[in-house]
C-alpha cells in the first residue's frame, strides 16, 4: 500500500507562498532593469565613408597599417546577413542604402551612371521592393540626406552609387575611386581588391596598397570618418570590418553595438544607415528597420583591439562550421536511443540517452573556452567525450541517491542542462552566441536573448525538471510529496520569467508556448481537469503576460528597448500582416536553407512510428505514470505553440527530441533485471 504523504500546515504553505512570490519578484525586477549605459555617437558636420568590400579584422592583424588605424576608433564585426545565406556587393550596398533587408534587381542597369544618376537601375529596385516583406524603401538614406538639404558625393564602382543615391538614383557627385574629393557633406570611397579570395600574399599587398592610398587622401578633420566593408570574401557568410572615428576622439576606443544588436561589438548592415543619419543630426526613417549604433564601453588600444575582433571573427567561422557535426551527433544518439529501445537494448539505450542529453549541455559550456582554437575533427571528439565523462558522473551522483531520492542519470543532467540555460541567460546570454546550438552573426536573426534552439532545449528541460519529483514519487511506488506541486509551479515560473524578461530571453513567441505547457503539465500532474475554462484563464494570462512585458519595454527609449520591445512597437503601428508573413516566410525559407529541419523530420518520424507500434504497450505503461503523461502534456503544448509562434520554428520540436527522447525512455523502459551466472 502506498505511503501518504502529509499536507503541510497553513503557515508552512503560506511561508512558501511569500518566498516564492518575492523571489519572483526579484527575478522579474532584474529581468526589466534598464540596459547598460550607452553613449550615442558625436554629431559631425561632415560625414566620409570608406568602403572596403571583403576586408576582414584578419586582415588588419596580419599587416602593419597606420594610416588604416587612424581611422578605426569605436569598433565591432559587421553581419553583412541581408536576404540569402551570402551577401553579394550589390545587395550589401543596397541594403546599406535601405537601411533594411534588400534583394537588388536591374544590376544589368548599372553599366553607366549618367550625369552622376543611375535612373534605370534606382527605378527596377523600387519595383522589386514593393513586394519585399521588409518595407523597405530603396534610396531612403539619399532621400533622407537630399531632404535635410545635404550633398552626397561618391568616388568609386557603379555599384557604389546605391548607398548614396536618393528614389531617383542620383547622388551629387560620382567619380572614379582614384581621385576623391572631400567637399560634400556625406562622401563614399570606395577600395576594391579584396572582395574576390586568393593568396595570402596578395591580400598583404592589397592591404598595404590601400593603406598607402588612405595616406594620400586629404580628409577634412572636422569630418566623421566610418570604416565599412560590406560583403565579405566571394560573398560568403563572414562577419566583416565595421569602424568609426568621431571628430571627438579623444578618449578610449568603444566597443559598437546598437538597439538591434543589444551587444557589445556586434552591428548589422541595417544600422549603417541609421547611424549615417543620426551623426548628421537627421530622424531615420520608418521603414529602416536598423537603428543607430552607440558606444556601449571603453575597449582595448587599437592595436589590441583588431586582434581581440579577428579572433572572435575566427571564432564565428568555426561555431558555423560545427554545427553540423554537432547537431547531426545529437540526431544520431537520438535514432540510435529509439533503434536501441525498439530492440529491445535497453540498458544500452538508456546509456546512450544519458550521453545524448549531456551533448547540449557541453556544446553551450564550451563558450567559456577558446574552442575555436582547435581542429574542427578534435572538437567533436572532444564534446563527445565530454559528455560521456558528464554522463558517468550523473550515474554517480544517481547512485549515491538511490536510496533516499531515486533520481535517473537523465533526471540529473536534464536539470543541469536546465539550470545551466537558465544562469547563462540572467548573466548576460554569454553561451548564447557563438556556440554551435547558439546563434550565430552571420545569420542576424539575434544577437541577444533566447535563441529558438536554445529555447527549445530549454522549455523541455524546464518541463521535465518540473514534472521530475512526482516521477521521483512514482518510481518510489509512494504517494508524491506536497511539495510536488509547488516545485513544478515554481520551475515553471522561473522559466516563463526568464523566457520573457527583456533583459534575459526576450522571447515573445517562446512566453506564448512554455506559459500553457508548464500550466497544462501542472493540471494533468496533480489530476486536475483541462476544461475551456481552464484553456481561457490560462491563454488570457500569457498573453497579458507578454504584452504587460512588451508595453513596459516599448515605453523605454528607444535605444534601450529589446526586441519585445520593438515587436510591440511594430504591431501598434499596423504591421501585424506584415509580420505573420515575414513568419511564415522564415520558416518555408528554413527547409531549403539548411540540412537541419530535414534531419528534424525524420527524428520526428521515427519516434512517431515507434509511438504507433508500440502503442498498446505504451499505453499500459503510461496508464499508472501521471508524471509521463504530465510530461507529455508539456512537451506536446510547447513542441505545438514553438513550431507556430517562433520564426523558423520547425527547429523548436526537433530539438526538443535530445531531452524528450531520453527522458522517455528512461520514465517508460522497464530496466531488465540482470541474470546469474
Amino acid at each position: 500500500m502506498a505511503d501518504v504523504a502529509q499536507s503541510p500546515g497553513r503557515s508552512t504553505r503560506r511561508l512558501v507562498a511569500v518566498a516564492g512570490a518575492a523571489a519572483l519578484v526579484a527575478l522579474g525586477w532584474l529581468g526589466v532593469r534598464p540596459a547598460p549605459a550607452t553613449e550615442p555617437l558625436a554629431r559631425a558636420e561632415r560625414l566620409v565613408l570608406v568602403s572596403v568590400p571583403g576586408l576582414r579584422w584578419q586582415d588588419l592583424d596580419a599587416v602593419d597599417t597606420p594610416n588604416l588605424d587612424g581611422l578605426i576608433g569605436d569598433s565591432a564585426l559587421l553581419s553583412i546577413r541581408a536576404i540569402g545565406t551570402s551577401t553579394s556587393l550589390l545587395e550589401g550596398y543596397v541594403s546599406w542604402g535601405a537601411g533594411n533587408r534588400l534583394e537588388p534587381s536591374g544590376a544589368e542597369q548599372l553599366a553607366d551612371v549618367v550625369d552622376n544618376c543611375a535612373a534605370g537601375f534606382a527605378a527596377a529596385l523600387a519595383d522589386s521592393a514593393s513586394g519585399d516583406l521588409n518595407g523597405a524603401v530603396a534610396g531612403a538614406l539619399g532621400d533622407s540626406l537630399h531632404g535635410a538639404r545635404l550633398s552626397t558625393a561618391v568616388f568609386g564602382s557603379a555599384e557604389s552609387v546605391a548607398v548614396l543615391m536618393d528614389g531617383r538614383g542620383c547622388v551629387d557627385r560620382f567619380g572614379p575611386a582614384d581621385t576623391p574629393v572631400f567637399d560634400a557633406d556625406v562622401t563614399l570611397v570606395e577600395w576594391r581588391g579584396l572582395e574576390a579570395g586568393g593568396p595570402a600574399a596578395d591580400r598583404v599587398e592589397a592591404v598595404r596598397a590601400l593603406d598607402a592610398a588612405v595616406a594620400s587622401w586629404t580628409i577634412p578633420l572636422d569630418a566623421a570618418v566610418a570604416l565599412v566593408a560590406p560583403t565579405a570574401v566571394d560573398a560568403g557568410a563572414e562577419v566583416t570590418v565595421v569602424a568609426w572615428r568621431s571628430i571627438e576622439a579623444n578618449g578610449d576606443p568603444a566597443a559598437l553595438q546598437s538597439p538591434s544588436t543589444r551587444r557589445a561589438g556586434y552591428l548589422t548592415i541595417n544600422d549603417l544607415a541609421p547611424t549615417v543619419l543620426s551623426v548628421v543630426g537627421i530622424e531615420a526613417p520608418d521603414s529602416m528597420n536598423g537603428t543607430p549604433a552607440v558606444a556601449a564601453g571603453a575597449v582595448a588600444s587599437t592595436g589590441e583591439r583588431v586582434q581581440e575582433l579577428a579572433d572572435l571573427a575566427d571564432r564565428v567561422a568555426f561555431r558555423d562550421r560545427a554545427i553540423t557535426p554537432v547537431v547531426a551527433t545529437i540526431v544520431i544518439g537520438i535514432v540510435l536511443c529509439l533503434v536501441l529501445w525498439w530492440r529491445g537494448r535497453i540498458r544500452h539505450a538508456r546509456a546512450l540517452a544519458a550521453a545524448t542529453v549531456a551533448l547540449p549541455t557541453v556544446a553551450f559550456l564550451s563558450g567559456v573556452t577558446d574552442y575555436h582554437l582547435l581542429p574542427l575533427w578534435v572538437y567533436v571528439v572532444v564534446v563527445i567525450v565530454a559528455a560521456v565523462v558528464l554522463a558517468m558522473a550523473a550515474a554517480a551522483a544517481a547512485q549515491a541517491t538511490s536510496r533516499t531520492t531515486p533520481l535517473a542519470t537523465v533526471d540529473i543532467l536534464v536539470g543541469v542542462l536546465w539550470l545551466v540555460l537558465v544562469v547563462d541567460l540572467v548573466t548576460g546570454g554569454r553561451l548564447q552566441i557563438n556556440t554551435p546550438l547558439g546563434y550565430t552573426p552571420t545569420v542576424a536573426g539575434r544577437f541577444q536573448g533566447l535563441g529558438n534552439v536554445a529555447f527549445g532545449l530549454l522549455a523541455v528541460a524546464g518541463v521535465a525538471t518540473a514534472c521530475a519529483v512526482h516521477a521521483v514519487g512514482e518510481r518510489r511506488g509512494r504517494a508524491v510529496a506536497w511539495w510536488a506541486g509547488w516545485w513544478l509551479v515554481a520551475v515553471g515560473t522561473v522559466t516563463a520569467v526568464v523566457v520573457a524578461a527583456p533583459r534575459f530571453g526576450s522571447d515573445m513567441g517562446g512566453t506564448l508556448a512554455v506559459v500553457p505547457s508548464i500550466a497544462v503539465a501542472f493540471a494533468v500532474a496533480t489530476g486536475r481537469r483541462i476544461g475551456w475554462r481552464r484553456i481561457v484563464v490560462v491563454a488570457v494570462a500569457t498573453v497579458g503576460l507578454v504584452v504587460v512585458l512588451g508595453l513596459l519595454d516599448h515605453a523605454r527609449p528607444g535605444a534601450d528597448q529589446t526586441h519585445l520591445g520593438r515587436f510591440v512597437g511594430r504591431l501598434l503601428d499596423g504591421e501585424a500582416g506584415l509580420v505573420v508573413r515575414r513568419k511564415l516566410q522564415g520558416n518555408l525559407e528554413l527547409f531549403t536553407a539548411s540540412v537541419f529541419p530535414l534531419l528534424g523530420m525524420i527524428v520526428v518520424l521515427l519516434a512517431a512510428l515507434y509511438a504507433w507500434r508500440r502503442r498498446s504497450e505504451l499505453a499500459t505503461l503510461l496508464r499508472d505514470r501521471r508524471a509521463t503523461r504530465a510530461f507529455l502534456a508539456g512537451f506536446g503544448t510547447v513542441a505545438i505553440l514553438g513550431l507556430a509562434l517562433n520564426d523558423s520554428g520547425i527547429a523548436v520540436p526537433a530539438v526538443m527530441l535530445a531531452v524528450a527522447v531520453p527522458w522517455m525512455l528512461v520514465s517508460v523502459a522497464p530496466v531488465p533485471e540482470r541474470t546469474a551466472r
